[in-house]
């Protein structure tokens, strides 16, 4: 008679895989509840108050072409009354993040002249910089969670997947013909 051997590392390993598979399965099918990157956004919000002012084409070698930037409502789907939100917490957001950014370019300014003396930067500095940045993550975080809130969950949800999408592109690329320019 032959006897199978089962070997009791076999059923640890099975179990881990199973679970494995499981725990993917239902992160796959489910929403994530991570916390927006708050420097993404604020890249994000950056690029929207500049496209809102950016209405005449797109310069190509120092030259206004006809190529035009992608709207808000062309790239993500929403509405003029969505855009107007977005435009709204996006400058809001731009403006009081604006005098932090001073002082975080003075402060970093002042980190390098003193790290060129004493070749290293003195600590209380770079707490301070430390300070002046999580002040900006959370500016940007309210500002995130008032869209939210505006926007809907459900429609918030489709910015998001936008947001996290072009994390290391740019928001709102040029579309049209690029210009062939020779050199002479």
């Amino acid at each position: 008679m032959h006897r199978r051997t089962f070997w009791p590392g076999t059923t640890f390993w099975s179990i881990c895989f199973l679970c494995q598979g499981i725990c993917q399965i239902g992160l796959s099918q489910g929403t994530t509840t991570e916390v927006p990157d708050p420097r993404t956004y604020l890249a994000f919000f950056r690029e929207v108050t500049a496209l809102k002012s950016d209405s005449d084409g797109v310069l190509v070698n120092g030259v206004v072409t006809t190529i035009k930037r992608v709207t808000v409502q062309e790239a993500i789907g929403l509405t003029d009354p969505e855009t107007q939100i977005l435009n709204t917490r996006a400058e809001d957001c731009e403006a009081k993040i604006r005098s932090i950014d001073g002082a975080v370019r003075a402060l970093t300014f002042e980190a390098r002249l003193r790290s060129i003396q004493s070749e290293g930067a003195p600590e209380p500095l770079g707490q301070w910089l430390r300070g002046l940045e999580n002040q900006r993550d959370e500016i940007v975080r309210e500002q995130i969670q008032q869209l939210k809130s505006e926007l809907g969950a459900s429609r918030f949800e489709i910015l998001d997947a936008y947001v996290r999408s072009k994390k290391s592109e740019t928001f709102f690329p040029p579309v049209g013909p690029v210009p062939m320019v020779r050199r002479k």
